[in-house]
């Protein structure tokens, strides 16, 4: 499938003759970030008829990541956005979660979806990022590349060279957890992992389609292989995963990719045709995780949303589930309230506690699956394991991991 882009580093694509919106005296929107959240924002807001300019500090807007599992509401959102025809024919729904304890055999996790309404669906990033790009393009979005915001100042955005533009009814941060300066402080998790984006192997002992399925040694090895369906060009494709602790992340590499190979078979013999094609450190990309969340995510003419608002660990799923529930929170907020600080406030009341409870629990479980506390894979492996497989435990598991735990969008229309 051709994807049409329409940018080139440091230009924009500007749409004309906007009507105006009443109770807005401006029309314009400042969105910083060209991930999923922000993109999704700006394609919701420019069909609403504003004129809005994303700005992107990288060269082209590009995934970061191999893969994601698109839970009900993110799968709403992108049915809202028109795309989920798309991406929903391509991605793996995911029936079940499961992963074992290699040094006992121990169930570590156990968590079935069996009704499809809830279950997600994995998707390569890559493929629904070049969507959204593409999507924002026809929608009218201005795209900016490798312009770098560094502050906001009287309701303009000052770039890395000292520039500015502006004035903006408003601006919305989606810049992630390396963008602007927020006030957070998000504390950075021990471990992160290695991610991959390999080809899928049918008929693997053990890896089966429409599962997530990883292996642990107690809670400082995991391994995980994702099947993400097809690729935009057709490839069956799936992500892996190793976990790693930071700190020795530098000496991992020393050692050379042979070691390391020789590790993950070590640990997953199964897994070796997945890993086969990667033989270089340029094959992998090394991801950092934080934990943290602003109590008051929006200030004079600006919210922030996405990872810039609320950062977890990749544990429970949710992060660019929950990226693309603040985006339509705040299109939807525009839609109801005549003055940017009106709607700001009511997007962050919808997503308050959604946001907030996943924060929590997702600081509950991390530690479970990658940390230094080696007594918690007993605990682990004797009671969240089990227990999953029992009522209530069962569906409330299911309900956790879809994202359905809590309402996403108190007081606010659905998509």
């Amino acid at each position: 499938m051709a994807i049409r882009t329409k940018w080139t580093q440091g230009t924009a694509v500007l749409r004309q003759g906007h009507a105006t919106r009443p109770g807005y005296a401006s029309r314009r929107i400042a969105v910083v970030g060209g991930g999923i959240g922000g993109l999704a924002f700006a394609i919701l807001a420019a069909r609403r008829g504003w004129e809005v300019c994303l700005y992107e500090a990288a060269p082209e807007v590009r995934a970061q990541g191999s893969g994601f599992v698109v839970q009900p509401g993110g799968q709403a959102v992108l049915r809202a956005l028109g795309l989920w025809e798309n991406i929903g024919a391509r991605a793996e729904p995911l029936g079940r979660l499961w992963g074992v304890d290699v040094a006992n055999g121990a169930t570590a996790l156990d968590v079935r979806v069996p009704h499809p309404a809830r279950q997600g669906h994995a998707v390569e990033r890559a493929g629904l990022v070049r969507l959204l790009v593409e999507e924002a393009v026809l929608s009218g979005v201005s795209i900016t590349t490798g312009r770098r915001v560094e502050r906001v100042a009287e309701g303009c955005l000052v770039f890395a060279d000292g520039q500015s533009v502006g004035p903006w009814a408003g601006i919305v941060d989606a810049s992630g957890g390396g963008g602007m300066a927020s006030g957070m402080r998000a504390r950075m998790l021990p471990y992160g992992a290695y991610w991959a984006t390999v080809p899928w192997v049918d008929g693997v002992e053990g890896i089966p389609r429409r599962q997530l399925t990883q292996r642990y040694r107690d809670t400082r090895t995991m391994a995980g292989v994702l099947p993400l369906g097809r690729t935009l060009a057709g490839q069956e494709v799936a992500a892996f995963f190793w976990s790693v602790r930071m700190q020795d992340a530098p000496a991992l590499q020393a050692r050379g990719i042979e070691a390391w190979h020789a590790g993950c078979v070590e640990h997953w013999p199964e897994v070796a045709p997945f890993i086969a094609g990667l033989r270089s450190w340029e094959d992998l990309r090394l991801a950092c995780y934080s934990h943290g969340r602003l109590s008051r995510p929006r200030e004079d003419g600006l919210v922030r949303i996405g990872d810039a608002a609320h950062r977890t660990s990749p544990q429970l799923g949710q992060g660019a589930n929950m990226a693309l529930l603040d985006a339509w929170a705040l299109a939807a907020a525009l839609d109801l309230y005549p003055d940017w600080e009106r709607a700001t406030a009511a997007a962050v009341r919808a997503r308050a506690l959604h946001t907030g409870l996943y924060h929590v629990l997702s600081g509950m479980f991390t530690p479970q699956y990658q940390s230094d506390r080696v007594w918690m894979a007993w605990m682990r492996n004797r009671l969240l394991g089990p227990v999953g497989r029992v009522f209530p435990a069962a569906p409330i598991l299911g309900l956790l991991t879809a994202g359905l735990l809590a309402p996403a969008l108190r007081g606010l229309p659905k998509p």
